[in-house]
């Protein structure tokens, strides 16, 4: 029987996710494993460079976004939209994200490749320190003013008869203003 596999935190499945790339090899899988619980379970220690931490932290970060509002919109297809953030997430589910931590809100892959801040907006995500979407109040949209002809029929807009056409013939074409064509002048002619 060959060798079974059970992954049991999310930790090392994000680390396995992140580190195979070319096939799921047990040996190597194993050896994965196991420099991942010497590494004290922790990801992060095997980003060697800022980059990579820097990459790293931000789809975290854009991940969990998707996720939480994935969460509370219920919609399965729901993906955060930063630039069209009003339209798109405030207007359309009713709901708001609160507690961005970042001096500018845009997309993850957007951010800086300075380690402290985006560490800090990971953590505020992470923790829930930062809530995700909160679902507007009742009443928190301000009404909108009622139009002066409420109430009153709204008529199809029929065009209005001239009165200088009293036969009933069909108006005249509107001339053309475009350039008027130019002279074509013969020099052969004597």
């Amino acid at each position: 029987m060959p060798p079974q596999w059970f992954i049991t935190t999310s930790e090392l499945n994000r680390y396995l996710r992140g580190a195979i790339r070319k096939g799921w090899d047990p040996e190597h899988i194993r050896c994965l494993a196991e420099a991942f619980a010497v590494a004290g379970c922790d990801f992060t220690s095997f980003l060697h460079t800022s980059k990579a931490k820097a990459d790293w932290i931000k789809g975290e970060i854009r991940d969990k976004i998707n996720t939480m509002l994935v969460e509370i919109t219920g919609n399965l297809k729901a993906i955060m939209n930063y630039v069209n953030y009003e339209k798109d997430i405030v207007l359309r589910y009713g709901i708001e994200l609160q507690g961005w931590t970042h001096e500018k809100f845009v997309n993850p892959s957007d951010l800086s490749m300075s380690l402290p801040p985006l560490e800090k907006l990971h953590a505020a995500i992470k923790s829930g320190d930062c809530p995700y979407y909160n679902k507007l109040e009742e009443g928190s949209v301000p009404q909108r003013k009622k139009r002066k002809d409420a109430g009153k029929p709204r008529g199809s807009h029929a065009k209005k008869d001239d009165e200088d056409n009293q036969t009933g013939e069909r108006p005249a074409k509107r001339a053309r203003t475009g350039a008027a064509p130019s002279e074509i002048v013969n020099s052969e002619v004597e």
